[in-house]
């Protein structure tokens, strides 16, 4: 071809740079290999998948979805490639009761609607058009500098264009946000810790108990395998669930939260023991297969004119000296306890440093400290302030947030020696990209809903699919 008398130096140049003689040689031994019923289409999809444009953002499509009567956000990318359209899978965002700031229909729904937040997702097509779809750190810097866009929108649109890279990199989400987070392949395991609610109490939950959750997680990664733990899980909420229905309250005593069972207990002591029966009976070893963490929830319980708190077993609540001394003995008296969540408020570091000291064996992790993650990474980064930067042993957090701040979260946690657990909220859909962002941040703990429910399912399968 590039030795015809009617070709011109300028296009013999253009074919050899594009090897497009061998390019059409393959195309013909394929096409003969193949013999395809439609032959054309056949060259088209050949030569197609040749090129080396990257995909980009097309089209946004959005719509308000229902979710056990919730009003939920799916957002859709379609990203055009290779001269073609294709839509990526689908996004799914169910809010929390109280987290971020959300766009919502106040006039419908219950105020909940997501009818509006839809339509401002599909409006964002107008700034992410012809993006790079690989280029999250880009459109998430966009997403943010749009003014008037809440965080329902935000997450929904960010993660919707990370699944979509992951798509057309074909390649699941978990390799897709690893590769984003290290800048390297991914190389297999560990997987996260599961952690999953047994018990809830508090005040929210019309409890005597000041605690506001018991949960039970693996002790140890990957210890107990795949097909064991599903087995095991089942029969861990089969059995409590008999022990409730058996002891005080009756069936009363039942009472399905939306990711775990509110027992009818007087005070901590008995639902350890409620735990305790649950484990043996169910085949587990509390603290070689299981450990015990327990959400403490301070907030709600700390009387901030007093600067105390308000703790079962006290005559007059405790100040924070006081309440040391009761974490400490209670982690020291039960070793299957290897976790206490938010015991302090806070702000109060002075406290979490000096219960670190006294139980160096037990971690101490943090919900409340996730839910600004933008201060707690400008604090990490700032020359002035990271010298003074203390953090727990884990951090909580959920998808509240953009992609890159996550992962940007993710890095600085990771540098300043302190572990992740990636946490469901309440209300959450079947869509199971949580559990590939635990597994692609390298989480060391992955805190799910109870399988009570079809979305707790949903990830509850995803994670052991992954694991398999």
């Amino acid at each position: 071809m590039a030795d015809s008398p009617l070709i011109t130096a300028e296009l013999r140049e253009y074919i050899q740079r594009f090897k497009i003689e061998e390019v059409v040689t393959s195309a013909i031994n394929s096409l003969a290999h193949k013999l395809p019923g439609d032959p054309f289409t056949f060259l088209a999809g050949f030569f197609a998948d040749l090129s080396e444009e990257p995909p980009s953002v097309s089209e946004i499509r959005a719509r308000e979805i229902l979710l056990e009567t919730r009003p939920s956000l799916e957002v859709i990318i379609e990203c055009q490639s290779k001269g073609q359209v294709f839509p990526a899978p689908p996004f799914v965002f169910s809010p929390g009761q109280d987290e971020g700031n959300y766009t919502l229909d106040n006039d419908r729904m219950d105020g909940k609607g997501m009818r509006n937040a839809a339509r401002i997702a599909e409006n964002l097509k107008s700034i992410l058009y012809e993006q790079d779809i690989a280029n999250q750190r880009k459109i998430d810097n966009l997403l943010s500098k749009e003014p008037g866009i809440t965080s329902n929108v935000l997450v929904s649109v960010s993660f919707s264009c990370a699944v979509a890279a992951a798509f057309f990199k074909k390649v699941p989400v978990y390799k897709h946000i690893f590769e984003k987070y290290t800048r390297r392949e991914w190389d297999t395991g560990p997987f996260p810790k599961l952690m999953l609610p047994l018990l809830f109490t508090g005040k929210s939950n019309g409890s005597k108990v000041k605690f506001s959750r018991f949960i039970i997680y693996e002790a140890h990664a990957e210890k107990i395998s795949p097909h064991a733990l599903m087995d095991g899980t089942k029969k861990i909420y089969e059995t409590v669930r008999k022990i409730l229905a058996s002891g005080k309250g009756g069936e009363a005593g039942l009472r399905p939260s939306h990711s775990g069972f509110i027992p009818l207990a007087e005070n901590i002591n008995e639902c350890l023991k409620i735990i305790e029966d649950t484990m043996n009976q169910s085949g587990f070893n509390l603290g070689e297969d299981f450990l015990v963490a327990i959400d403490c929830n301070a907030e709600e319980y700390y009387l901030k004119d007093l600067q105390k708190y308000e703790m079962d077993g006290f005559k007059a609540p405790p100040d924070v000296t006081q309440l040391t001394e009761f974490y400490a003995k209670l982690v020291n008296d039960k070793a299957y306890i290897g976790m206490l969540i938010d015991p302090f408020v806070a702000e109060d570091l002075n406290s979490w440093k000096n219960l670190a000291a006294r139980v160096p064996n037990k971690r101490l992790a943090s919900v409340k400290m996730g839910k600004d993650i933008e201060k707690l990474r400008a604090h990490a980064e700032n020359e002035e302030t990271k010298a003074e930067l203390w953090l727990p042993s884990a951090v909580a957090f959920h998808y509240s947030y953009q992609v890159t701040n996550i992962i940007d979260l993710a890095k600085v946690l990771t540098k300043n020696n302190c572990n992740m657990i990636i946490t469901e909220h309440p209300f959450e859909s079947l869509d199971t990209t949580l559990i590939d962002l635990a597994v692609g941040l390298k989480a060391e703990f992955l805190q799910m809903s109870a399988p009570i429910k079809s979305p707790a399912f949903a990830k509850f399968n995803r994670i052991i699919q992954l694991r398999t």
